[in-house]
């Protein structure tokens, strides 16, 4: 009978009489170690890495066999303290403390009540394998039983059903693959009129349509199937502080106990949310009755995460979008074979939006970051604005050749990432970037990163935009933000009508040279708003940006220019007007003191607001915007780093110095290097 009680849990079971002892003895629970197989005899901390080898496809687990230990051996002791047989059942939660909600408001009356943000807390308890109490042998009076129980944080802890999906492909969908999946589609007659049919009204070649329903084929096959496996990777645990807690309650407790709080995998219909433990049992224990005893232990569980960048990086055909791949520059830290598709950490980001955007180009080439003078710019803008037709009509392109311009170099222990200089026309101007793999809520993104120099001798712009950013990790509904009451304006369809739920995330770190201030509309179109000419200085912008889609449920929604102060400092945010999707700030720094050598950038990302950080002293680093829930939307769902170098049009940034159509087409290759990007 009591192996059935204990199934699967490592458990020594100590009985000894206290009757001696029971007029000392006033709780249930006499001791509660929750880390008990690691030396913690002169902290109460215990500090862990984040293992990502497989956290791609399964997920993270912490600990990990990376760490000696697969999981946190959890000792304790309950006293039947009655004067009666009893039964006790008793669960071990935990929960990140670092990047959490409240578990309740303040009410009028100087009580308090369930805050329902709580429920999106990352919670959870055993190994994730089991959301609800266990039971205890039947006990004597005075009968002392010594418990030992396996703990493993895992992600998606309550099993939560909208998490579940097929299981991970465990080979990359290569070139062959899409080709096989095209020449199947062609010899179905119906199959293939009906491509015929879609090209035609989407104004592709019979061939693009073809190429492109394959790749919706094998996406599709890849998300399709039996919805049973667990795709932890989906809600993967935080990054920062665990507590834990156990609860301990008597047979008759244990009956009054909601279904929703006897397991955390239970939401309670009548709310439609989830009951967080750590509120039930913590705030609300002194209504709660008999019958129940808690605990909190002193020790804690500090997680950090740092991605691997020298498992390279992975091409993935299904984002890449081009049947004509070149894949001469595929190499072993580069490519889409199946090992990089199961361990690389990053894979190159494609920009597939930028035809939308037109440049009207000088035709001319430079080493913009040598000798090109500010006099060669105004005059090569005057010569060619006379004759509009001389301009090249072009748009920035994205790359034809996969793993050409990035890459991991293991001399430089980082990943590079290049904007390909131009030998001969056609000139283009090209955009490049690195996308992370794996994806987290909340955390102080740092990344060391070494990007270009953006201004020459003489202040001249050579047109990019450097930027460490994050980006949603997938639009599918698992991935979707919290509701915003007054509807999201969503940035990924071009339709304005509000949605109360969408998965559109982002959030930026953008340098570039424009101007600190901003048109004349901002300043509500007053005669002597602040203006600047800002090719009389060495600084560039650092904006900090929310893409927050214009939700306006935060109470100091506002259009134009608004001050907001964080530490002593004022902050001026900026939105163009009421349905325009970012909340944008832009903070002076020195050129030097920006980008050409090593720096930190630093998303710090809560969930009551954001701050944003740069400087070369990872422990001194320079604030350089903050905003906060009372002004902007805050995202709650899971996204993923991107580093990126971009040739951004000029009406962008209006009220800068210079615009892309003048800056001439990169003579020579403009590198930026990756060497960390850590989660604290």
């Amino acid at each position: 009978m009591m192996d059935k009680l204990l199934q699967g849990t490592l458990i020594v079971l100590v009985l000894a009489t206290f009757s001696s002892c029971r007029a000392r003895v006033d709780s249930a629970i006499q001791s509660f170690l929750p880390i008990s197989n690691y030396d913690l005899s002169a902290t109460d901390t215990l500090e862990l890495a984040m293992d990502l080898e497989d956290a791609v496809h399964q997920g993270i687990a912490i600990p990990s066999a990376s760490d000696n230990a697969s999981f946190f051996e959890a000792n304790f002791e309950l006293y039947n303290k009655k004067n009666q047989k009893e039964r006790f059942h008793y669960i071990i939660y935990y929960q990140n403390e670092s990047y959490k909600d409240s578990e309740y408001v303040a009410l009028d009356s100087g009580r308090f009540a369930y805050n329902p943000l709580a429920s999106k807390n990352f919670y959870g308890c055993w190994d994730g394998s089991n959301t609800t109490f266990k039971a205890t042998p039947l006990l004597e009076e005075d009968d002392l039983l010594t418990l030992t129980e396996r703990i493993q944080i895992v992600g998606n802890p309550r099993n939560e059903q909208k998490y579940f999906g097929s299981q991970s492909a465990q080979e990359s969908p290569t070139k062959e693959r899409i080709t096989a999946v095209m020449n199947n589609i062609e010899s179905t007659p119906e199959w293939y009129e009906s491509i015929v049919q879609k090209a035609t009204l989407n104004g592709f070649t019979p061939r693009k349509q073809l190429f492109l329903d394959a790749l919706w084929v094998i996406e599709s096959e890849l998300k399709g199937g039996p919805k049973e496996t667990n795709n932890r990777w989906k809600r993967n645990p935080r990054v920062g502080n665990y507590s834990f807690l156990l609860v301990v309650v008597d047979e008759a407790a244990y009956q009054k106990l909601p279904y929703y709080v006897k397991d955390i995998g239970q939401m309670d219909t009548a709310s439609s949310t989830y009951m967080n433990p750590f509120y039930y049992f913590l705030q609300g224990k002194e209504i709660l009755g008999d019958g129940i005893w808690v605990k909190k232990s002193d020790q804690v569980v500090k997680v950090k995460m740092s991605y691997d960048l020298s498992k390279g990086v992975y091409i993935d055909m299904l984002s890449y979008q081009d049947e004509d791949t070149d894949e001469s520059n595929f190499n072993e830290f580069c490519g889409s074979n199946t090992e990089l598709y199961q361990k690389a950490q990053f894979q190159q980001h494609f920009q597939s939006h930028i035809k939308e955007y037109r440049l009207k180009n000088i035709p001319l080439k430079r080493d913009v970051l040598s000798d090109y003078t500010l006099a060669e710019f105004q005059k090569n803008k005057e010569f060619y604005s006379k004759d509009s037709t001389l301009l090249l009509d072009d748009y920035v392109k994205t790359t034809n050749c996969p793993c050409l311009t990035v890459g991991y170099d293991p001399k430089a222990e980082g990943i590079f990432v290049i904007n390909p200089g131009n030998d001969t026309q056609p000139y283009k101007k090209e955009n490049v970037g690195v996308k992370a793999r794996i994806g987290f809520t909340y955390g102080k993104y740092t990344a060391t990163i070494k990007f270009p120099k953006l201004l020459n001798q003489n202040n001249v712009w050579n047109g990019l935009t450097s930027a460490f950013w994050l980006i949603y990790h997938s639009d599918e509904e698992w991935n979707y933000r919290d509701i915003c009451n007054t509807g999201y304006l969503s940035k990924a369809t071009k339709e304005k009508t509000r949605v109360n739920r969408t998965f559109y995330s982002e959030i930026d770190i953008e340098i570039v040279k424009t101007s600190k201030f901003w048109t004349q509309s901002s300043y509500g179109m007053i005669e002597d708003y602040p203006q600047e000419d800002a090719t009389k200085n060495n600084n560039l912008m650092v904006t900090c940006t929310n893409w927050d889609l214009a939700c306006k449920d935060q109470k100091d929604f506002f259009v134009g220019v608004h001050d907001i102060e964080y530490q002593g400092k004022p902050y001026t945010l900026h939105r163009w007007n009421d349905v325009y999707q970012a909340v944008t700030l832009k903070t002076e720094n020195p050129h030097s003191e920006t980008v050409g050598d090593k720096f930190y950038y630093q998303i710090d990302w809560q969930p009551d607001r954001i701050i944003w950080r740069i400087g070369t002293d990872r422990n001194d680093l320079k604030v350089v915007g903050y905003m906060d829930n009372t002004v902007t939307n805050i995202p709650n769902n899971q996204m993923v780093p991107i580093i990126s170098q971009e040739f951004h049009y000029g009406d962008w940034w209006p009220a800068g110095p210079y615009h892309q159509d003048f800056i001439p087409y990169p003579e020579k290759d403009l590198r930026g290097e990756i060497y960390a990007i850590e989660i604290e």
